[in-house]
């Protein structure tokens, strides 16, 4: 068992499965990475403008939205164009927001 402990070949071989555990994790780790940046890109942020507030929206996936400064009040999207968005609220009624010149979205 020594004489193996000699052996230059058995550290080129222990050496090797080191480098190919490591790569393979480092793989690993890099594929759980861009995993978790698609999630964030999926998720939208949109400025809504209300005659009684305006918040940062936060858009989940393809029909929740929520205010930022406000997270339990969220609302479902009933539909979304290029240049509105008609949601109904979880605790509200329904409202529609038209796209204005800035980008942001007014209550109509």
């Amino acid at each position: 068992m020594l004489s193996l402990f000699k052996n230059p070949k058995f550290y080129f071989v222990v050496l090797l499965i080191l480098v190919i555990v490591t790569g393979v994790a480092l793989f690993w780790v890099e594929r759980q990475n861009e995993a978790k940046l698609a999630e964030v890109a999926a998720i939208e942020e949109i400025v809504f403008e209300h005659p009684q507030w305006s918040s940062d929206m936060i858009l989940e996936g393809d029909n929740r939205i929520y205010r930022a400064n406000s997270p339990g009040e969220q609302a479902t999207i009933i539909e979304r164009t290029p240049t509105s968005f008609t949601i109904k609220w979880d605790r509200w009624g329904t409202e529609t927001f038209e796209k204005q010149e800035n980008g942001h979205y007014k209550k109509k």
